[in-house]
């Protein structure tokens, strides 16, 4: 996984992922936080959340089919 940091916490997170143009947007309750997973065209899951292993805001994009990705971090 590659992983990116980026200016705006949490609202920047959730601003970048409403413009992305996803599909099947679920969101789901966690014991850290409220998350959303949508699908990309292509197949990749998306999914924003205020929490990380880090403690801060994340967007990341995986690919089903490995598992890799991305990880935007959010200050």
């Amino acid at each position: 996984t590659t992983q990116y940091e980026r200016e705006g916490g949490f609202d920047q997170a959730n601003s970048d992922f409403d413009q992305m143009e996803l599909k099947d947007i679920k969101i789901k309750n966690t014991t850290r936080g409220i998350l959303r997973v949508g699908k990309m065209s292509d197949g990749k899951i998306v999914i924003v959340r205020p929490f990380s292993s880090e403690g801060r805001p994340t967007l990341e994009i995986r690919n089903p089919g490995n598992g890799r990705g991305i990880e935007i971090r959010y200050d």
